[in-house]
């Protein structure tokens, strides 16, 4: 008897062992969760070609670079003009205007600067620069410091440069404006400005 028990309980060990595992009925769903999941690299990535790329026969297997040019490189075009105006007696304004921009180019201003000469104890109040884009003029004023008295007693500086980023149609110049906080006696101030012209479409 006891011999029927240990074989009847060793065959329903084996019935369960090799029993296939039950499925989730249709309609559920069951979490899973992966704890420490490898990196997964994409094998057999496509080349990216782009479109309308010359043909090129390559001997090696270096990649073929694309080819880029800049169509608008303002090396190639240059600009830089200097203007210089005077502050008559009794008169604490002066203005002075630039060359014209040439005939079917635009102006771009990157950089403008001021220099003043003024009797001892004056100084330079108000700089701006006034290009002209649709046939609108619009003042741009810069930052203006003072820079003291020169070294033989005669005459105050003040000075002024600034990057910018300005327009200036062509056929017509650009208007530079400077204000002294004085009037007695006279004095100079030059304007410089720098930048590229480019073609008009």
């Amino acid at each position: 008897m006891k011999n029927r028990t240990i074989h009847l309980i060793v065959l329903l060990l084996a019935c369960v062992a090799f029993s296939p595992v039950a499925k989730a009925s249709p309609g559920t769903t069951s979490n899973v969760n992966v704890v420490n999941t490898p990196n997964v690299n994409v094998a057999n990535t496509p080349t990216v070609n782009v479109g309308n790329q010359p043909t090129v026969t390559v001997a090696t297997s270096t990649p073929t670079p694309l080819l880029v040019r800049d169509v608008d490189n303002p090396a190639r075009q240059p600009f830089q003009d200097q203007e210089t105006a005077t502050f008559d007696a009794l008169n604490p304004f002066t203005n002075v205007d630039s060359v014209p921009v040439p005939a079917g180019k635009q102006l771009v201003i990157e950089h403008v600067s001021v220099i003043t000469t003024l009797p001892v104890g004056q100084k330079l109040l108000i700089a701006s620069v006034q290009p002209f884009v649709g046939g609108m003029g619009t003042g741009h004023f810069l930052t203006v410091i003072a820079q003291g008295t020169n070294a033989a007693g005669t005459a105050d500086y003040s000075v002024a440069s600034q990057d910018i980023r300005l327009y200036a149609d062509p056929g017509l110049p650009i208007s530079f404006h400077a204000e002294r906080n004085g009037t007695a006696g006279t004095g100079s101030v030059t304007f410089e400005i720098s930048g590229y012209l480019i073609n008009m479409p």
